[in-house]
């Protein structure tokens, strides 16, 4: 029985991860067209609420929606799916060995980067997720190709409370 929850758990997140990598690559396709969410949903028959809950990952595309979606964007299911995304730990992990392997400690990374080595820090452990000049600046120093950090995956931190 615990074998079949299980996964039916580990199904249920690859649907989710799946549908995070759709909405993301549908969110750059639109973006990228100069296309607005109403837009973008009155040209597809969908309401704006729709279109919003599949760019975060909340909803699955039908294969009907997919073809209008690939006919309105003029891009293929496939690049929907292929484009790989990691979360912010395995980004940090690809980061910091690429920076291990060019012998730079965490502080010099960050001062050549022009950011506090705090935030290298939690960038290296998963906790924050770079911005796209970061992540360019970082794989321009390191001479390495680092992947794509999933736009959906935070990790914070878990607040403490007061007698906790």
């Amino acid at each position: 029985m615990a074998r079949v929850i299980f996964n039916r758990q580990k199904e249920a997140e690859l649907r989710r991860r799946i549908g995070r990598r759709i909405g993301l690559e549908i969110k750059r396709a639109r973006i990228q067209r100069g296309l607005r969410q109403v837009d973008l949903g009155d040209e597809c028959g969908a309401c704006k609420a729709r279109i919003s809950n599949l760019e975060s990952g909340k909803g699955l595309l039908s294969q009907k929606e997919l073809e209008i979606v690939e006919r309105v964007l003029g891009i293929q299911a496939a690049t929907l799916t292929t484009r790989k995304t990691v979360t912010p730990q395995e980004f940090g992990r690809a980061v910091r060995k690429a920076r291990l392997r060019a012998g730079i400690t965490t502080v010099t990374l960050a001062a050549l980067l022009g950011i506090w080595d705090s935030r290298m820090t939690r960038i290296e452990s998963g906790k924050r997720k770079p911005r796209p000049a970061e992540k360019a600046a970082i794989e321009r120093l390191l001479e390495t190709k680092l992947p794509e950090p999933d736009a959906y995956c935070h990790v914070y931190p878990a607040k403490r409370t007061v007698g906790s």
